[in-house]
């Protein structure tokens, strides 16, 4: 042979959702010796030669790696925005958690594959700020445990070169990890400071090749030199992750503390527990039992921390009082204060607080309706207002803090709708759909937090992230 392009393996074993089990196609790519290839894991990889691709062959070649295009190759259930907006979170089917950031010229493009794991990730949420590190996300799988990574400093060393949103400062670094690795055989991220010393030199060339793109990193660097530490597990559950939601981006937080709700899949009231996690310390606050019967699918804190709302498959919704400052779970003062029976006619498969003075959220489910509710003084709920659509409703989201009486709509036929209500819920209009902005269910909504901007962050089981900026309602 002339020349070897590529690796199976990448730092210390390899990652398996990148490139591990080889290479299924290739290809030159004329007028020059340039290949492009498909990895096992759905990855397209491209290399360059200044060779030109003509008789008679060189005796020897020489490449270099390329940025080529990136994104899910399975379909994506879960999106999440760091407290900062300065990136978004997804994950996938295809068992990994990528990171999207504008870069200064407004390409949005994968700046980091924080997580590669063995399992179908199902939940994803940002927990950074507060009581909590900055840069820290907790994510879930087909699998009983929690897992909570924290940025390297190779992470937002990125960030600061590529977004013009504000992606921390020097401290941040304090005590991080340069980057991590993940081992043979393995699914925990571990700290790689001294382990990848063999892969010094090679690394310099794919950073070079990043540069040189504009900032857009070549696959084996998203692949293997952007993963993320696991810093802890959170075990409870008996059955695989379903949902999650934290307090990172309520508003009006009434205490410092940040937490994290989570749920699994159940057929009985024992596995249909939520609970509730102060991540930073590795602690589960309470177990929130007596609510539901069968897999909550959708959860949602009020902008002050201390109310959540919760549903699923028994289209009962369920409001919880939450206590996020005492530790000790026998003392904890969360609970459960209300449920409403049959809510929908079928599943509900998304809920959203609104930013307004009397707590209000919002339901969506598989009978095609969107319902308005408020929280009573003694926690009781009345319904306010239904949309009607013509598809199941899959996802929604209050624009918070831009807009509070403006909601985001994701369909099962992949369509978006935007839809504002008058300030007393009793009416409302269509300001925006979006036909075929997926062209499959959509998963998930999110608007960005802070800034001048509306921007809309969907996911869909068409593979597809997408981010949409609002220029006029």
């Amino acid at each position: 042979p002339v020349a070897r392009v590529g690796a199976a393996g990448g730092i210390v074993g390899g990652s398996v959702g990148n490139s591990l089990l080889g290479f299924v196609s290739a290809s030159f790519m004329p007028p020059s010796y340039a290949i492009s290839a498909t990895s096992y894991g759905g990855s397209l990889h491209l290399w360059s030669s200044s060779a030109p691709c003509s008789p008679p062959p060189p005796l020897a070649l020489s490449f270099s790696p390329l940025p080529g295009c990136t994104g899910h190759f399975r379909g994506v259930t879960c999106v999440s925005w760091s407290p900062c907006g300065s990136y978004l979170l997804s994950c996938s089917e295809d068992h990994t958690t990528r990171m999207w950031s504008p870069t200064r010229g407004g390409r949005w493009l994968e700046v980091g594959r924080p997580q590669v794991h063995g399992y179908a990730v199902s939940a994803v949420c940002c927990v950074g700020d507060g009581g909590e590190r900055r840069h820290r996300f907790v994510s879930g799988a087909d699998e009983k445990q929690l897992r909570v990574f924290d940025a390297p400093k190779a992470t937002l060393k990125t960030l600061k070169r590529l977004t013009p949103y504000e992606a921390g400062d020097e401290d941040d670094e304090e005590g991080r990890a340069e980057r991590a690795f993940l081992p043979s055989l393995g699914l925990s991220n571990k700290a790689g400071d001294g382990q990848v010393e063999d892969e010094v030199e090679e690394d310099v060339e794919l950073t070079k090749a990043g540069d040189e793109g504009g900032g857009v990193l070549s696959e084996r660097d998203l692949g293997v030199a952007s993963l993320w530490p696991e810093t802890g597990k959170l075990y409870g559950h008996d059955s695989e992750i379903l949902s999650l939601a934290s307090t990172a981006q309520s508003l009006e937080r009434s205490s410092p503390n940040i937490v994290v709700v989570s749920a699994c899949k159940a057929r009985d009231a024992k596995d249909a527990a939520l609970r509730l996690w102060r991540v930073g310390v590795g602690v589960c606050l309470k177990v929130l039992d007596g609510g539901h019967k069968s897999s909550v699918t959708c959860l949602s804190f009020d902008p002050t921390g201390t109310v959540l709302v919760s549903s699923g498959k028994d289209r009962r919704v369920c409001v919880w009082s939450v206590d996020a400052d005492c530790v000790d779970e026998a003392e904890n003062k969360s609970k459960l204060e209300s449920a409403t029976d049959s809510a929908h006619k079928r599943i509900l498969w998304g809920l959203s607080f609104c930013n307004t003075k009397e707590p209000t959220f919002v339901s969506g489910s598989r009978d095609m309706t969107a319902k308005v509710w408020r929280v009573n003084a003694d926690f009781s709920l009345s319904n306010l207002h239904s949309v009607k659509f013509e598809s199941s409703v899959t996802a929604c989201a209050f624009a918070l803090p831009h807009n509070p009486l403006l909601c985001a709509v994701g369909l099962e036929d992949g369509g978006l709708k935007l839809i504002s209500f008058n300030e007393d819920f009793s009416s409302h209009e269509e300001v925006l759909s979006i036909e075929g902005a997926h062209v499959a269910t959509v998963k998930k909504v999110a608007w960005r937090p802070g800034g001048d901007e509306m921007v809309l962050a969907s996911c869909g089981l068409d593979h597809a992230v997408k981010v949409n900026r609002i220029t006029s309602i």
